[in-house]
């Protein structure tokens, strides 16, 4: 950038500027089970994870009693975090009549 005063006097700068790639996260896993059933919910695209139920693994092992949003923060170095959510549907038992 180069300005000028009223003067006529000039001063430049010049800045770098550095766009980190973008993590590109994803989950994989079935997300529609039974009532009662379990599923492991496989994170990939990142090299550190962070779940919203607190776990830090790269896949997260789930049987929820119902229909649930799990979220995702994927990061790795020198890049910038993505997230991701994944709902995993729990289709409840027919009841006979």
């Amino acid at each position: 950038v180069t300005v000028t005063s009223a003067n006529g006097c000039t001063a430049s700068v010049t800045a770098t500027v550095t766009v980190s790639p973008q993590v590109n996260a994803s989950v994989s896993g079935d997300n529609t089970l039974c009532t009662g059933d379990t599923t492991v919910l496989a994170a990939s695209g990142g090299t550190t994870y962070a779940w919203n139920t607190g776990s830090t693994n790269d896949s997260l092992i789930v049987s929820p009693t119902s229909t649930t949003t799990y979220s995702l923060v994927a990061n790795a170095p020198g890049a910038c975090p993505d997230t991701v959510t994944v709902t995993v549907t729990v289709n409840q038992p027919d009841t006979l009549q």
